[in-house]
């Protein structure tokens, strides 16, 4: 019993104590980040466009192949155009790294 009076003890004086002793913050890197050296202008008034995936749903249907077979069937869909992301803003065409 007395170990564990003393442990407990001891456990809250360190909760106590070390929260107490961590020194004020610096923001060391917030400083090296350089996150105002960015010339973008502070309101942007077009957001990215995305251009959505084109997709065809084919139906292939059961049949007999020449090499005797029968073919069950099935569908298959066939990306026809990708899908991407439109960027015409042109604070940030200007800043574009060429």
């Amino acid at each position: 019993m007395k170990i564990t009076s003393s442990l407990l003890l001891i456990f809250f004086a360190n909760l106590i104590v070390g929260c107490n002793s961590f020194p004020e913050s610096t923001r060391e890197m917030e400083l090296r980040s350089e996150y105002g050296k960015l010339s973008l202008p502070e309101t942007r008034t077009e957001l990215p466009k995305r251009k959505k995936q084109r997709v065809e749903k084919l139906y292939m249907g059961g049949r007999l192949l020449p090499s005797g077979d029968w073919f069950v069937g099935g569908r298959l869909l066939l990306v026809i155009n990708e899908s991407e992301w439109i960027f015409d803003d042109a604070a940030l065409k200007k800043n574009a790294i060429q």
